[in-house]
Order: structure tokens, then sequence, then C-alpha cells
């Protein structure tokens, strides 16, 4: 009886490691692309060692901010909550990033 539970809080500890991997990798890419400044991505030219557009890098930090939000609330979250407001502030979030991104990186473009 005592196998289960002792897997399932050993996996809890993985299950927060990887959304706080993923928390912190979401950092560099969504504050270099509100900024309208290129960074790396896995999608740059060479993968990880190019540049990526300010947007895509917007677009990249929310993909690692929604996996990090579904693993939490997937597997973590014993309460809910209210999944709409929720989803609301994200759209929020991701519209106004990328809006910012656009932005800032014309802004960045016409200066040099």
């Amino acid at each position: 009886m005592d196998r289960p539970v002792r897997y399932a809080f050993q996996m809890d500890y993985v299950l927060y490691f990887l959304v706080g991997s993923l928390l912190a990798n979401s950092i560099p890419h969504l504050t270099n692309g509100i900024s309208g400044r290129q960074f790396h991505t896995p999608f740059a030219s060479p993968p990880g060692k190019g540049f990526s557009s300010p947007v895509i890098n917007v677009i990249w930090a929310c993909f690692n901010l929604g996996l990090a939000a579904f693993v939490y609330h997937r597997f973590l979250d014993d309460e809910p909550g209210t999944h709409a407001l929720m989803s609301m502030a994200a759209i929020g979030f991701v519209s106004t990033a990328i809006a910012l991104a656009w932005w800032f990186g014309r802004v960045n473009d016409d200066k040099g």
C-alpha cells in the first residue's frame, strides 16, 4: 500500500522541477522579445546559436509558460479554480507580449 503513495510523492518533485525549468527558460526569451531584441531560440539558424526575431522569442516564451501551466494544473493542482478567468489572463498576456515585441522590434530596426 505504501508504494503508490511514495511514487506519487517522488513524481511531484520531478514535475515541480519541470515546471520550474520551463518558467526559467521563458524569462530570457520573454524579456528580450518584449524589449524588441533578437535572441537565440531552437528555431534559429543554426539552432540554438543563431538569432530569432522578438516575436518568435515571445511565442517561444509563451509556449514554455503555457506548458508549465498545463503540467502544474493537470498533475499538481488539487483545486483547479476558475480556468475561464486564467484563460482570459493568458490571452491578455500573450497578445500584449506579442504586440510589444512587434512594436519594439520595429523601433530597434529603425535605429540601426
